[in-house]
């Protein structure tokens, strides 16, 4: 058994002869440094851990790990913790200098150096820059918000790898793995301490599209046990998102901490903005891109950054491939047989007047004050539908539907979230406004609508269970 085998086993040892409350408060997050010449060397993250140990364990420690080890060994107890800048203890032993590996999402090739800046995202990178540069842990916590294709996961892949070259322990996951990791460790005991010691261990964690915790009240509440350990040990936390926090359907308690610390927002990259992406991405492909077709590519494409990458990519391989120099002609050619065109943009009065119009009320009785069973519901449903199809944020559905606030808002849609989960008919309701909303030619059945009673539908336990994980 060699030395680092023999500290595991040391730890397993002791977890079994000390209680959990003490095995949790000292040892749990004491690592192996090195060994050498009989002395091995352990580190904790505070000098108080440190102190209590060599007071009340050290030679237990010492007896144990020995007899583990089948030689005679002291320990060495000292202080390493990323939050205090100190030296990293692998020097002790001149060990290696080694990148410290990313747990989960990983992407080398995303740098700051390939990431193109724009006036839409400039003042983000500076934020991220700056969380960089400052002492470890004088910023706990970062938020990106932005739509998708803005260069949010680009951003968090460029600072995993600048923390991991640090040597910090890194786990970057999306919002849906941190679920699917906690699901799993709710069904299997034996994976739970594992799920909670790798999100709870890290130095940093990075959390991406966490509008998928929308709904998902037992994930949120994982996640704020999450927040608060690493908050206590100084922790650095990295979160994005496609909408504000204020505009996120979570608790108040979540809402809370993600708005705590630096918050930074992506805009809509204008026809400039889109240009430099073009260029940034020709050089980091060696594309010989000329001005002209850039031009051509941004007015047919949009701004949409990763339709733009991916009409780029297109025209430039097709190009390479016929032996044909990049050209207007061939970009508007090879285009044409691309889905560029923008989706049907919807707007929060579409959805009242559809609204108004399913239910039979005046838009006037929709907007207004008026509280009758059959108003409400068509206002919560108006509210959640916009929620849904619009990219207003709460606020301005509220505003939209007669001046209202936004937690008003966001108890519709969570009532009606929950509601159309055992509500059949309901459910209907919404998806015929839906369909008339985004698809006003086409009719809908309402044959299904008539089949439909209000007695709710019976839902397996497990499976609501999981669908609110």
């Amino acid at each position: 058994m060699n030395a680092q085998d023999a500290w595991s086993a040391t730890l397993g040892q002791l977890q079994i002869q000390l209680s959990r409350a003490t095995y949790n408060t000292w040892l749990r997050y004491a690592r192996y440094v090195a060994y050498e010449d009989g002395r091995l060397v352990i580190s904790v993250p505070h000098a108080y851990a440190r102190d209590w140990l060599e007071q009340h364990l050290q030679p237990a420690l010492s007896e144990t790990f020995s007899k583990m080890l089948q030689r005679s060994a002291e320990v060495q107890i000292i202080v390493w913790d990323a939050a205090e800048q100190s030296t990293d203890v692998r020097d002790v032993f001149d060990v290696a200098d080694e990148t410290a590996p990313i747990s989960g999402l990983a992407d080398p090739s995303r740098t700051f150096e390939n990431f193109a800046i724009t006036e839409a995202n400039r003042d983000t990178v500076l934020f991220c820059r700056f969380v960089l540069d400052s002492k470890f842990g004088e910023h706990p916590a970062l938020f990106i918000a932005g739509n998708a294709g803005t260069g949010k996961t680009h951003l968090l892949q460029a600072m995993a790898n600048v923390l991991s070259e640090r040597r910090l322990r890194v786990v970057s996951a999306s919002a849906e793995q941190f679920t699917s990791e906690m699901v799993a460790a709710l069904r299997d005991q034996a994976l739970l301490q594992a799920f909670r010691d790798k999100y709870r261990g890290c130095d940093v964690l990075i959390l991406d599209e966490i509008e998928f915790f929308e709904g998902k009240e037992r994930s949120q509440q994982e996640l704020r046990y999450v927040w608060d350990t690493l908050s206590r040990r100084k922790r650095l936390m990295i979160f994005a998102s496609r909408r504000l926090p204020r505009d996120l359907n979570i608790q108040r308690d979540l809402r809370s901490c993600f708005n705590r610390w630096l918050l930074c927002e992506i805009g809509a990259p204008q026809a400039e903005s889109c240009a430099a992406i073009l260029e940034a991405k020709a050089r980091e492909f060696a594309i010989d891109l000329p001005a002209a077709v850039r031009d051509e590519l941004v007015d047919l494409v949009g701004s949409d950054p990763a339709a733009l990458e991916g009409a780029l990519m297109q025209v430039s391989h097709y190009a390479r491939l016929t032996h044909q120099p990049l050209s207007v002609a061939l970009t508007q050619t090879l285009i044409k047989g691309r889905d560029c065109s923008v989706a049907h943009t919807v707007d929060v009065q579409q959805v009242v007047h559809a609204t108004a119009q399913h239910y039979g009320v005046t838009v006037e009785e929709l907007l207004g004050k008026r509280r009758t069973k059959a108003i409400t519901l068509a206002r919560h449903v108006a509210m959640f539908v916009a929620r849904v199809l619009t990219d207003a944020s709460l606020p301005q559905i509220g505003l939209a539907l007669g001046g209202r606030d936004h937690t008003t808002v966001m108890h519709a849609c969570n009532k009606m979230a929950e509601a159309t989960k055992t509500d059949k008919l309901l459910a209907a309701e919404i998806a015929a406004i839906k369909q008339a909303i985004t698809n006003p030619v086409a009719v809908f059945d309402t044959s299904e609508l008539a089949a439909i009673t209000r007695a709710p539908m019976a839902i397996g336990v497990p499976l609501f269970a999981l669908e609110n994980a």
